[in-house]
């Protein structure tokens, strides 16, 4: 379980950090692109802290999470098209691996 766990992070923090990558040539939307770039990036230490046995790598998931997931809603709203489901989904998946890289 753990080990799935730590392959859904992975893939999480991977899938956010290049689809951020992928607008940041667009000037209206460099500072969410950016955040979200950093966001993924603490979200993915947490993750490489498991396969470490880090004692508070949840912690890390947890503030990347939320780092992604406000740099998700902001950029949407700079955009005018804020997807209220999509960014339910995007905590709803943060939180279980919060809950998963702490529990297991």
């Amino acid at each position: 379980m753990a080990r799935l766990i730590v392959a859904f992070g992975c893939l999480f923090g991977l899938l956010s950090m290049y689809a951020a990558l992928i607008q940041v040539g667009e000037p209206r939307f460099r500072a969410p692109c950016w955040t979200m770039v950093a966001g993924s990036a603490v979200l993915l230490c947490g993750v490489f802290g498991r396969l470490y046995n880090w004692p508070y790598d949840w912690a890390a998931v947890l503030a990347g999470g939320v780092v992604v997931c406000a740099a998700a809603f902001w950029n949407g709203r700079r955009a005018g098209a804020v997807h209220p489901l999509h960014h339910v989904i995007r905590i709803g998946i943060c939180a279980l691996l919060v809950l998963g890289f702490y529990f297991f």
